[in-house]
């Protein structure tokens, strides 16, 4: 049998879910989000083929395919960690192509604030590999965020 929870869903109503999907608080990450991460589909085979060569260890092919699902869906929510303090919640948009060399432009705003928005652009196959890195991440600490790679290449930072 399954273990539900009940708690309020978006209207205000109350509504029962699964365990899995219910967050703790003490680990991190949103609510609304995490469960669809969890539900994340896995790119087709014949998508995976094609940014397959870009990748060369076992973590990032197995990963490949919901990553790929994942940039399909344009956006993403999650939180910045922030060490010794409160975690920032962002939204990340990008612009979906076919092609692994085609440039991805993804935008960044922090907290709800316009004025805490943030651009880059890079080739596709590159900002997979940033969702490949959030992807084992979340699978690691349960909380969604990019690496400190992906920050530093958003706000233009020499590594």
């Amino acid at each position: 049998m399954r273990k539900t929870v009940r708690q309020r869903g978006r209207r205000g109503l109350p509504v029962v879910v699964p365990v899995e999907s219910v967050v703790n608080p003490l680990v991190g990450g949103n609510r609304d989000t995490m469960p669809a991460l969890e539900h994340l589909q896995p790119a087709p085979k014949s998508k995976v083929m094609v940014y397959l060569p870009y990748y060369k260890t076992n973590n990032q092919r197995s990963a490949l395919p919901l990553a790929i699902g994942l940039y399909e869906t344009g956006n993403l929510e999650g939180e910045r960690q922030i060490e010794g303090g409160k975690n920032i919640p962002f939204v990340a948009t990008w612009s979906v192509s076919s092609l692994p060399a085609d440039p991805t432009r993804c935008r960044l705003q922090f907290d709800g604030n316009a004025d805490l928005s943030y651009e880059t652009t890079m080739a596709n196959y590159e900002f997979i590999n940033h969702l490949i890195e959030l992807l084992i991440f979340y699978k690691k600490n349960r909380c969604i965020d990019f690496s400190k790679g992906f920050y530093h290449k958003l706000l233009d930072v020499d590594e």
